[in-house]
């Protein structure tokens, strides 16, 4: 009864679905827009957050800036910044970078500094000037400047949690682009398979066309006479089974046109797609059904996957195969 049903479904939607467009080439241009859009948006956040990262790493310019006092002379402050920065970490490179970096004119400027009320300094006067530096901080104090104070251990902390937090974020915006890649790929091969799907159908066909398997697992039931699991009566077997865990993919075994895509009683979820010649293959139990009724697909493009919807004891797909609507052994045509 309920065979007759579904072909009677099936002849119905096949005359429907004739002048339909292939919508699942829309589907997957859509998909493929959205997959590219979010990558592009995953990739420019990624290149925000690296050009944060690389600013938090810098050292702070705090740590290395110098204020002068307003009484210190122009030419003071030019002489002094060009020792004090970087700000030196002892006396003596404070007294290197002196003799290294001024000449003695200059020096001698920093020396009347040193030494006010002295009236004429020597160059002699000013390499003892500079000799009796007994650390950066009193250098500073006679030219009249002081460093700006550090970041605190608080601001640090801040930072370094700051850091941690742009690693994670790159973390997972490298992971959603490699899933964007993996999308992109993926969505691209089943445009492939739609497109070559869309051939004249004017084009005279003289033999049937050859299957796949529409699963990658094991057959656990063949075409033929069986104890039914749930009546416990022998009864026809009209198709064949395969194992397979819930949400494993399922492909269309060969290029056609969606003819029946809903639900039907023993059936649950099925997917009918008519091949040239007369032949349909049918996909029963599904979890999820991924295409509609007038969707023109190619061979290995994901139908649905896996369940146990209608009358079943557990996750598997019943696959059948029909030639002018009578079920045939699928096994002879894979």
């Amino acid at each position: 009864m309920a065979m007759g049903v579904l072909l009677c479904l099936a002849v119905v939607t096949r005359a429907h679905a004739t002048g339909a467009k292939y919508k699942s080439l829309d589907r997957l241009k859509a998909g493929l827009s959205s997959v590219l859009s979010a990558k592009s948006s995953a990739n420019a956040k990624l290149r925000q957050t690296l050009a944060e990262r690389k600013k938090l790493l810098k050292p702070s310019p705090v740590q290395n800036a110098i204020v002068f006092e307003p009484t210190t002379p122009p030419e003071v402050r030019r002489l002094a910044s060009a020792v004090l920065r970087p700000l030196p970490t002892s006396a003596s490179i404070l007294r290197q970078r002196l003799h290294q970096q001024l000449d003695e004119c200059e020096l001698l400027v920093i020396a009347k500094v040193l030494q006010p009320k002295q009236t004429v300094i020597a160059t002699s006067d000013v390499q003892e000037f500079i000799e009796e530096l007994k650390s950066v901080g009193s250098f500073l104090k006679l030219v009249g400047a002081k460093p700006l104070p550090r970041p605190s251990f608080d601001s640090d902390v801040s930072i370094q949690n700051r850091i941690e937090q742009v690693d994670e974020q790159m973390e997972s915006l490298r992971a959603k682009i490699l899933k964007c890649e993996r999308d992109e790929k993926h969505i691209r091969a089943e445009i492939r398979l739609v497109t070559a799907a869309d051939e004249p159908e004017e084009q005279p066909r003289t033999q049937l066309p050859p299957l796949q398997r529409p699963i990658e697992t094991r057959q656990t039931s063949g075409f033929g006479l069986r104890d039914h699991p749930i009546h416990k009566e022998e009864r026809m077997h009209k198709g064949i089974d395969f194992a397979g865990p819930h949400g494993t993919r399922v492909n269309a075994a060969a290029t056609g046109k969606v003819v029946f895509a809903g639900q039907l009683s023993g059936f649950g979820n099925l997917v009918v797609i008519a091949h040239r010649n007369g032949m349909e293959t049918a996909y029963a139990h599904l979890s999820q059904i991924n295409v509609e009724v007038g969707d023109r697909i190619g061979a290995g493009y994901k139908i649905g996957e896996v369940g146990a919807t209608g009358l079943v004891t557990g996750a598997h797909l019943h696959f059948e195969v029909r030639i002018n609507g009578k079920q045939v052994d699928p096994a002879d045509y894979l």
